[in-house]
């Protein structure tokens, strides 16, 4: 069983050589792990439809707040800028068979820098530098 719910609200601000869009994410999700056996052959005796192999619950939680601007330089030319601030953390408990209890804590900063250049109404080139840190695993 998987339950979520998230909210992801922006504001749009436009001014006079662009716009500004600022951000946020916010996601919750739980789930219920559990795995048996219904039907086999070399079984245990007696052993119930309803026992269960593995038992865990998890869990995420996300936050993220962003700011991106897109600055026109000139009719052909935009710059392009944008800052992250991303958190989340990720956990599992309540595990029946092993103990198992933990949660991993993520923090990130990511800014991203672009340039978009129109060589004509139907052509544009875009180049673009961004620092996106790999979330660890559980």
């Amino acid at each position: 069983m998987k339950t979520g719910s998230g909210l992801d609200p922006r504001l749009s601000i436009i001014h006079d050589d662009g716009e500004l869009i600022l951000g946020g994410e916010l996601r919750i999700h739980r789930s219920l792990n559990w795995g048996s056996i219904e039907y086999g052959d070399g079984l245990p005796y007696g052993l119930s439809q309803d026992y269960r192999f593995y038992y865990f619950e998890g869990g995420k939680n996300i936050v993220n707040l962003y700011a991106h601007d897109d600055y026109r330089l000139n009719d052909r030319t935009s710059l392009l800028a944008e800052l992250q601030l991303a958190s989340d953390r990720y956990v599992l408990f309540n595990e029946k068979y092993l103990g198992n209890d933990f949660h991993v804590d993520n923090l990130f900063l990511n800014p991203r820098i672009g340039l978009n250049y129109k060589f004509s109404p139907a052509t544009s080139g875009y180049f673009s530098f961004a620092r996106f840190p790999e979330n660890q695993l559980l």
